[in-house]
């Protein structure tokens, strides 16, 4: 992320909003900001003149963000390389390069942020070849259609989402070689322009920002979905499988890293594409073709096996208890190993104690435990005003219950979400990757029914 900013007072102040809230947007747990808000302060208090301009980059494409900030005389940018933010601040969306060089002798400083994000998890998800005939005026539908199909196969919200961007990366592939003369996407560049050139043809407002052969960002600033997106991060899985879906075709495998959404209260969103797949835990990673699940004997299953559960439970304390032994024999039925089980029994009970302690209004919460081939999703939803995730600091969090509640979470699982809004409730999603024990006869049984092949749920009860 880029911002180009006067050092005059009120632009650093705008600018430093824009950083901080970028960093409170995306931490896990969101609260843990407060040491790196207070170093982001300092670094720009530095650098606060009569004239001038500041290059703020924010690079969180791995664990750990780390803000570089620049300093050049005071003239104009280069042209189309600014969208006004108001306050001589600007969001950079093209010619990061020209900029680069403009600020290339002027004083640099870097700075690692004291803060995480939660690790991404990977959902590449096959779709049936009728999904992948999707004119880009009806990508929208198609998208909402496809996630009832898949919700009503028990599929959880991260693989309905998956499969619906997944269905129309066939139809962008083939709508970029017919407007190229017939040659398909070959690197990253060309992957970018199909990419938006589908999307923004289904309301979108995508743009490139930087493109090579092996690399390319690509950046939004109208989401398709509309306005309602904003608090549904979970919909960002269908850009990010469309892009990923047609990344993979040339080379087999690629990286999406979503740097910025519209979803999560972002101005705009922020997409890296990455042909050369370095295995980061914070982007996701598609293959093509899909590698296919195996059953315990080595043979496919057609697309897994998938348990749901929805509860809704009183708000009190004997009701966590509950819902972990539910977890508990649901998981060990299905064959996950030991230390899954505990580490998402646990992380649950966390989130429902949160719900339970720490907000108020109904007289009972929601949880939909989704268990598929590969992870376990979970959403416990507060019926109720809401709880607030996002006021405590990572300082305090040892001395605070529910602060310790929402690092143990981060944690346990591969991926925590909140999505809280005042006298709306709050949504706690939780995702795992499971191993499983494949010779456990529940997975067996449930692998081989679907593979239809009945060889491999072994001998029948009589003997």
């Amino acid at each position: 992320m880029d911002w180009v900013f006067s050092a005059r007072q009120p632009s650093v102040a705008a600018g430093q909003e824009l950083i901080t809230g970028h960093l409170r947007r995306h931490a896990a747990p969101p609260g843990a900001v407060r040491l790196a808000d207070r170093i982001v302060a300092q670094a720009l208090a530095s650098v606060i003149a009569d004239d001038g301009l500041v290059w703020a980059r924010l690079d969180w494409e791995k664990g750990q963000p780390i803000l570089d900030i620049r300093t050049a005389p005071d003239r104009a940018l280069p042209t189309r390389t600014e969208a006004l933010l108001g306050g001589r601040v600007w969001a950079l969306d093209e010619h990061v390069d020209d900029v680069r060089q403009m600020f290339s002798l002027g004083v640099a400083a870097q700075y690692a942020l004291p803060v995480s994000r939660s690790r991404e998890v990977d959902v590449d998800f096959d779709v049936p070849d009728e999904f992948r005939t999707v004119s880009p005026t009806d990508f929208v539908g198609t998208v909402a259609t496809t996630l009832v199909q898949e919700a009503g196969t028990g599929a959880s919200m991260l693989e309905a989402t998956t499969a619906a961007g997944a269905s129309a990366a066939g139809a962008a592939w083939r709508a970029y070689s017919d407007g190229h003369g017939g040659a398909a996407p070959s690197n990253a560049a060309e992957i970018a322009r199909a990419f938006v050139e589908y999307y923004n043809k289904s309301g979108g407002e995508f743009f490139i920002i930087e493109a090579s052969e092996r690399r390319a960002v690509v950046g939004n600033r109208k989401c398709p979905f509309g306005p309602a997106v904003v608090g549904q991060p979970s919909m960002c899985r269908a850009t990010a499988a469309l892009l990923g879906s047609l990344a993979a075709r040339v080379g087999g495998k690629a990286e999406i890293a979503l740097d910025e959404a519209i979803a999560v209260g972002d101005p705009r969103c922020r997409a890296v594409i990455n042909l050369d797949p370095v295995g980061s835990q914070w982007a996701q990673r598609f293959e093509w073709p899909r590698p296919i699940v195996l059953d315990g004997a080595g043979r496919a299953s057609k697309r897994g096996f998938r348990v749901s559960l929805s509860l809704q439970l009183p708000r009190d304390h004997v009701s966590i208890a509950l819902l972990r032994h539910l977890v508990r024999v649901l998981l060990a039925e299905v064959g996950a190993v030991d230390e899954d089980r505990r580490d998402v029994e646990l992380a649950v009970s966390e989130a429902a104690a949160n719900v339970v302690d720490h907000s108020g209004g109904e007289d009972a919460y929601e949880v939909a435990v989704t268990l598929g081939p590969e992870l376990a999703e979970l959403r416990v939803v507060d019926l109720g005003r809401g709880f607030d995730h996002a006021n405590f600091s990572l300082e305090g969090a040892l001395d605070d219950e529910r602060g310790r509640g929402l690092l143990l979470m981060n944690a346990l699982v591969d991926n925590v979400g909140f999505d809280s809004a005042h006298e709306q409730g709050t949504v706690v999603h939780l995702v795992k990757r499971l191993h499983f024990d494949d010779t456990n006869p529940s997975r067996r049984m449930m692998l081989a029914a679907l593979s239809g092949d009945k060889k491999v749920m072994g001998p029948s009860a009589d003997g």
